[in-house]
């Protein structure tokens, strides 16, 4: 140490001047002699912990002593023992002990030579507890939500049935899985709850039962009620479901905090050995088919009302209407934001063609026999339960069942009166408008002075005995009566200039025919009778806005008149028949022309690029092909959302790792610096439902930045109706190898299916 050696220095010093002292008297100040304390802290079976409290210090050290052995020196324990922090309070921990044995604990200061006083205690080991091996097979589940359904009677000994599920999967708000773990699923029978709207699973310890006895305080290993799924960190299933082969579940539960404390100790078929622990609580939906009281709904208004037309099958000649009401609120997605109640009505009374849909007047029952015997003043229903923890319960309503519809003027009164399983009923009264929206599909029917808005053309060369034709299925639609004519036209006069142009003059009928061999110049085709609800060739329709829906009418005869109007525009005038009487009308404008199909318009759109949905690199030894689909916030697909993708399929030169920066102009064949036509192109999702526009003109800018990688990447894209597709998407891409299988690819339209 540097004292000892300055010491020895200095004596040596002194000798050469004559200074003789068989001893050192030099004493440091009180203020700074040092000193020490112990005091016993956490003992084990190998080690003894304490806590050293230093003064005056610039060096401590601590040490155990069996008590059987004598005191040692503090030069010593400064040599042999643990250090501990001169400058302030510490922990030291003696190790490598023996169980059961009583030790001396000492410990000493030092400030230059000079030692404290020894401090010491006794402190002795604990008893050597064997350590049990850890199971390979353990899985503790850190439990994150426990959710249930009440069932009511359904074990052979009067007890009910509680599915209850156990997870430590975290979910997003549409309740769909986004990380790793176990769901457990577990059929568990116990004694009856009070009230089934608010169950409640009872105490005591529910056994696996391998017998499946469906008896009190047993949990059905029935591999399809009880079972276990794997998620790997995406939320999707890593395996098939694995069954229980043993364990149990303890449950207790605290009736003023509403609060349960469950343990659980569950051996699976794979071995894996599952413990668990949760406190809280737990919602149990009422799955029973009853209130177990009688409700009354305060305010009730109507949700939607809806008429669907004739009814098909036993329901033939029978108009159907649908009728929800509600006490719940919802928010403008149509989710539920509160507890209550939707009653769904499906009735059946007269059918009805005028626009302005009203119910007929009258008493609607649930009848006996169910749908089996549907008639006039018919009525099905079900109820949905929302509860305050975000369960949805649903549960049918049973005969006897009614409602009173009444009007007053343009006021509708709806008197409900609808009966449980067990007697129990939900009872209310709307007063109100009652407006329908109307879905039903009406004949195309005879149809005059159509006034066409909407004029396009799907275009294809074809061969008919040995002759070339241009092949134009031509779509035109009057948007205020929802009338749309579909011809299909053959023309010859421009199948070897590349350049579609449909000849003027007028076409006549041909047969129709599925493989064109009755094709000829300036002919349209008749259309076919639907096989297998398979429209083709010529046909009018009558489509439905509210629901999507068309009618159809195959095209008989007649002809199509096409003459140059102004502008350069084409005017067709379309005097033909069909088997519901005549099918008449005007389109002037332009044609665009589509290579497959025709689908909705979307509009000019401007796209705010956020997201990176998919980035891929396919290396050929004749190019690279970078692959990427960038989309809005909106996007998702799967949640039944709006909003808008851009799938891009971009070529560059061999070997490269990146994109480089340049433009890719929309081609039609696979080479470096082309967008390739067939594999770019939006999809618009509205409501979940994708609308696929491929591109007829355009270009994709790409700049990348040398120095951070990042990407600019600016589209600018026009589809066959110049409709206009702009966005610009920076950040960083990571192109990572792919298959050609993970590509999208447009949805064809066809015109007259």
């Amino acid at each position: 140490m540097k004292t000892k050696t300055f010491t020895k220095v200095f004596s040596s010093i002194a000798l050469a001047l004559g200074v003789l002292s068989c001893k050192d008297n030099t004493t440091l100040p009180e203020e700074q002699t040092p000193e020490i304390t112990l005091e016993a802290g956490a003992s084990t079976a190998t080690s003894l912990t304490v806590k050293v409290t230093p003064v005056n210090a610039t060096e401590c050290a601590v040490i155990a002593i069996e008590s059987t052995e004598k005191t040692p020196e503090a030069e010593d324990i400064m040599k042999n023992g643990n250090s501990a922090a001169p400058d302030k309070i510490s922990d030291v921990t003696l190790e490598n002990l023996k169980p059961e044995t009583e030790y001396n604990i000492f410990a000493v200061a030092l400030n230059g030579e000079t030692f404290s006083k020894t401090a010491t205690i006794k402190m002795t080991t604990t008893k050597d507890e064997p350590v049990e091996p850890e199971d390979p097979n353990l899985y503790k589940m850190d439990v994150k939500l426990v959710t249930g359904d009440y069932l009511g009677l359904g074990g052979f000994d009067g007890s009910h049935e509680y599915y209850t599920t156990i997870t430590d999967v975290e979910f997003d708000e549409h309740g769909e899985a986004i990380s790793g773990g176990l769901v457990m699923e577990l059929d568990i029978y116990g004694s009856a709850s009070d009230n089934p709207s608010k169950a409640i699973l009872p105490e005591g310890t529910y056994n696996i039962d391998m017998e499946e006895s469906w008896l009190d305080k047993t949990i059905d290993a029935n591999s399809i009620y009880s079972r276990v799924f794997r998620l790997m960190e995406d939320g999707m299933p890593m395996e098939n479901p694995i069954s229980y082969t043993s364990g149990s579940l303890n449950v207790s539960y605290d009736k003023a905090s509403e609060m349960y404390d469950i343990t659980g100790d569950f051996i699976l078929e794979d071995d894996t050995h599952i413990v668990l622990t949760y406190k809280g609580k737990i919602e149990y939906a009422n799955e029973t088919g009853t209130s177990g009281e009688d409700i009354t709904l305060e305010n009730p208004v109507v949700h939607n009302a809806g008429y669907h037309g004739e009814g098909t099958g036993k329901e033939a000649g029978l108009g159907v209407y649908y009728v929800e009401i509600t006490d719940a609120l919802f928010n403008d997605e149509g989710y539920p934001i509160s507890a209550g109640h939707h009653i769904y009505m499906k009735l059946l009374g007269d059918i009805d063609y005028d626009t302005d849909i009203t119910i007929p007047e009258g008493r609607y029952e649930i009848l006996p026999g169910g749908s089996d015997n549907p008639q006039k003043f018919y009525m099905s229903s079900n109820v949905t339960r929302y509860e305050e923890s975000g369960n949805e319960v649903d549960w049918l309503f049973q005969t006897g069942s009614y409602i009173d519809v009444s009007y007053s003027g343009k006021t509708c009164t709806i008197d409900g009166h609808m009966y449980n399983d067990d007697g129990t009923q939900i009872l209310f009264t709307y007063v109100g408008e009652l407006k329908f929206e109307n879905f039903a599909v009406f004949p195309v029917g005879d149809v005059t002075g159509a006034k066409f808005s909407r004029g396009e053309a799907v275009h294809q060369s074809i061969t008919s005995n040995g002759t070339t034709f241009d092949k134009y299925n031509m779509t035109f639609e009057d948007k205020s009566t929802g009338v749309i004519a579909n011809i299909i036209l053959y023309n010859n006069a421009n199948n070897n200039a590349g350049i579609h142009e449909i000849s003027t003059g007028t076409y006549t009928a041909t047969p129709y025919d599925t493989e064109d061999k009755t094709a000829k110049d300036m002919t349209f085709q008749l259309g076919n009778d639907p096989m297998l609800n398979w429209y083709y060739g010529s046909y009018g329709f009558r489509l439905n806005y509210n629901s999507g829906f068309k009618s159809y009418a195959k095209v008989t005869g007649g002809t199509v008149e096409v003459s140059n109007a102004a502008d350069g525009k084409l005017k067709f005038d379309l005097k033909l028949t069909t088997i519901d009487g005549k099918l008449e009308g005007i389109y002037e404008g332009e044609i665009p022309f589509y290579a497959q199909g025709t689908p909705d318009p979307i509009g000019n759109i401007d796209i705010s690029i956020n997201n990176i949905v998919r980035q891929n690199r396919f290396d050929k030894i004749e190019y690279t092909n970078f692959y990427i689909e960038l989309s809005d916030d909106t996007y998702k697909e799967s949640k039944g959302k709006n909003g808008h993708m851009v799938v891009m399929d971009l070529y560059a030169e061999a070997g490269l790792d990146e994109m480089q920066s340049g433009v890719f102009n929309l081609n039609s064949t696979a080479t470096a610096g082309s967008c390739l036509k067939s594999g770019t192109f939006i999809r618009v999702l509205k409501s979940g439902n994708p609308t696929d526009v491929v591109f007829e003109s355009g270009d994709i800018s790409v700049k990348r930045n040398e120095v951070d990688g990042n990407y600019e990447i600016e589209i600018n894209m026009t589809t066959a109706r110049n409709e206009t597709v702009h966005g610009v998407f920076n950040g960083k891409i990571s192109f990572s190898k792919g298959t050609m299988s993970l590509k999208a690819t447009p949805i064809l339209y066809r015109d007259a299916e």
